[in-house]
């Protein structure tokens, strides 16, 4: 069986450049989906396998990473009732003896009808079951308990929301990552990365917004790999787009971030391996309607 994942469902009753390196990789193919099927999130699993969810479908993917693009498309779960699916974590590992092929019990952990559109999801504090969630709307994130089936706003705030002049840039707050008590989060219309302290203990902010950069990009998902280093997509569909890496301990309001894979329209990232000497990233770019990979030189 799965490990137990929440996913985010849809009901419906100072800007500065990146420096573009030269030496950026370019990517390979996982697998290709068709044009109607646009991957938004992604969750690589303990035992290697690749759950991946699209906001223009109701379903749970799941995809070797290792494999060409080939391969057949594994659907794990299709969500009744539901418009679209949107983030994706996993809060409990697989139990011993068990099938990890095999989706076992599904719930609706909290219907929350106050929320325009939930999408990034961050674990606050497994234990006690409480997650972080965007709404990329309204331009709050929310705190929910999942063992209690309750929800509060974590924060609200102007600076999450989007404007209004075009497709992308009507959307706020994002993509979600915690760091030890600091919520880090991507607001794609507003083009930068931010950070809030939280209490994990309580999911209550304890700090004010922070811009932490802003990249004059439309930034979407990222990722924070243990070195401290931040990967971040570009959901820009102009060519020369990709991931950022921000080198760790680059302080705020510095630029420090670099273009390392060359790839456009990406909105998730996340790290398979690390050596010494290499790093892979797997990625999706939602706006080519693909999942892929690339390696990089150097410990991620």
């Amino acid at each position: 069986m799965f490990g137990q994942l929440v996913v985010t469902l849809l009901f419906r009753a100072c800007l500065a450049a990146v420096v573009r390196d030269t030496s950026a990789v370019t990517p390979s193919t996982v697998y290709q989906f068709s044009s109607s099927i646009v991957p938004e999130n992604s969750l690589l699993r303990p035992n290697g396998q690749l759950l991946v969810v699209a906001n223009s479908a109701t379903k749970v993917y799941q995809l070797n990473p290792n494999l060409t693009s080939s391969q057949p498309l594994n659907v794990v779960y299709s969500f009744p009732g539901v418009t679209l699916v949107f983030g994706i974590v996993e809060v409990a590992t697989d139990p011993p003896g068990y099938d990890s092929g095999k989706v076992v019990a599904k719930q609706v952990i909290t219907p929350v009808k106050t929320v325009s559109n939930f999408d990034g999801l961050a674990i606050l504090n497994a234990t006690a079951g409480l997650l972080a969630a965007s709404d990329e709307t309204s331009g709050r994130i929310w705190t929910l308990d999942i063992h209690h089936n309750t929800v509060a706003s974590l924060l609200s705030s102007p600076k999450l929301r989007g404007v209004s002049d075009s497709t992308f840039n009507q959307i706020g707050v994002n993509g979600l990552k915690i760091r030890g008590n600091q919520l880090y989060c991507t607001v794609t219309g507003m083009d930068y990365l931010g950070v809030v302290q939280v209490d994990t203990s309580t999911g209550e902010a304890t700090g004010s917004l922070a811009v932490v950069f802003n990249y004059g990009e439309h930034l979407d998902d990222f990722n924070i790999v243990p070195s401290g280093n931040i990967y971040l997509s570009t959901l820009d569909t102009n060519p020369g787009g990709g991931l950022l890496r921000r080198a760790a301990g680059t302080a705020n309001g510095q630029n420090g971030t670099s273009l390392v894979v060359s790839e456009y329209g990406t909105n998730a990232a996340i790290f398979q391996q690390s050596s010494s000497s290499s790093c892979t990233l797997i990625f999706l770019a939602g706006l080519a309607n693909r999942v892929s990979k690339a390696t990089i030189s150097g410990a991620c």
